[in-house]
């Protein structure tokens, strides 16, 4: 008998057909004799109609309220998927965060998990029930339901594996594991079988929808190998293995991510408010990158430029920009932003050919770091120079 902690995505319980389908993974595992807690996400889409019904009251609601709202969504999950669990005859219980203890701070929207009191799980798996987890939420010292992140059911997981000294922690979403690309825009993708937390956590940083970046990081700190699995997959050999650093012998480039629909903000303002600026995506949770803050000594005035989301600006031009900046936005829609993520990527023999890919584009934005190289490019056909440069450095 072993202890796991399995978590399963919104595209994973989708559906009413694909809650049974799980349901049946996890029967075969409790029939085992094995203790299970199930951490679970929203139905896919669930979380997104939320917000936007939040959106349709509100241009701009309250964060505790909206935390309120979008719980709904992890709880729904858990508790079909309970009773369909005790219909195909598992003992199973949903347990909301506040139920199995998850405290976190008062940030809502990105809360931090401060402790798990466990609440009466330990003694549901003594009875051989499996638990059933709202994953991505928490509640603070008030009682008030929190949110961890986008991407927090990953973190809620690995959490509970920790606190339960679980054997096995098992992440389960839409595709194979992690790979050197996009599979949905890679023609030939390569599975990773194991990856190095470190490794992983410079994929996620960069955001390659697979893993939120502070669930990694938990793991790397608490020491936590886990897989990362297809839960349509009938292959079980497929997978990724996190482990360890001193487990793996990773070469210097780790994978390709990309971000399509990006839009190009930049403005000029009489006075220091890059705070006050980066404080709107913060609150709005919104994903950035290519931030530039820039003191103009020649005319006494600052320059503020950042890349967000094209759906993220549409919604706050006219609630937030506008007032914050007086005078009219530079913008500079349709980029997307290409990263090669690796390890000290200027000894790579594949550079220079690269970078003679990249010289042909319109390139708006470059970096370069210790995490790897970042293009911010116009392009009406990204997916052919993806496909070329993952050709160079994978295949």
């Amino acid at each position: 008998m072993v202890r796991v902690v399995q978590k399963y995505g919104g595209t994973s319980v989708a559906n009413i057909e694909r809650i049974k389908s799980v349901a049946t993974k996890i029967k075969e595992r409790a029939e085992l004799g094995d203790e299970v807690i199930v951490v679970v996400s929203a139905r896919a889409g669930v979380t997104n109609d939320l917000l936007n019904r939040a959106r349709e009251v509100s241009n701009r609601p309250d964060a505790a309220c909206l935390d309120a709202l979008l719980c709904v969504g992890e709880y729904e999950t858990a508790a079909l998927l309970s009773i369909v669990l005790n219909d195909i005859g598992v003992p199973a219980v949903p347990r909301n965060a506040y139920q199995a203890g998850i405290a976190t701070c008062s940030t809502f929207g990105n809360a931090r998990i401060r402790n798990i009191f466990g609440g009466d799980v330990e003694s549901c798996l003594k009875n051989k029930k499996v638990v059933v987890v709202s994953g991505f939420q928490g509640f603070d010292e008030n009682m008030c339901p929190t949110t961890l992140g986008r991407g927090g059911s990953d973190l809620t997981a690995l959490a509970l594996a920790h606190r339960f000294n679980a054997d096995f922690c098992e992440i389960y979403t839409d595709v194979d594991g992690v790979f050197s690309g996009d599979p949905r825009v890679i023609d030939k993708p390569m599975l990773i079988k194991m990856i190095s937390h470190d490794a992983l956590l410079k994929l996620a940083f960069f955001d390659n929808n697979v893993m939120q970046d502070r669930s990694v990081a938990f793991a790397k700190k608490m020491g936590i190998n886990f897989s990362i699995a297809s839960s349509f997959g009938e292959d079980p050999g497929n997978k990724t293995h996190v482990v360890g650093d001193s487990l793996c012998n990773e070469s210097h480039a780790v994978g390709l991510t990309y971000k399509a629909k990006l839009v190009l903000i930049s403005a000029i303002s009489e006075e220091n408010i890059f705070d006050k600026f980066l404080k709107i995506f913060a609150n709005n949770r919104i994903n950035v990158s290519f931030v530039k803050h820039i003191r103009l000594n020649h005319v006494g005035k600052f320059l503020e430029e950042i890349a967000i989301p094209a759906s993220d600006y549409s919604s706050l031009r006219e609630s937030c920009f506008n007032a914050l900046f007086p005078a009219k936005l530079s913008v500079v829609e349709d980029l997307t932003r290409i990263d090669v993520v690796g390890i000290k990527l200027e000894y790579s023999p594949w550079l220079d050919n690269v970078l003679a890919i990249m010289e042909k584009q319109e390139i708006f934005r470059s970096e370069y770091g210790k995490n790897g190289l970042s293009f911010l490019i116009k392009t009406d056909d990204f997916k052919s120079i993806l496909n070329a440069i993952h050709g160079i450095i994978f295949e």
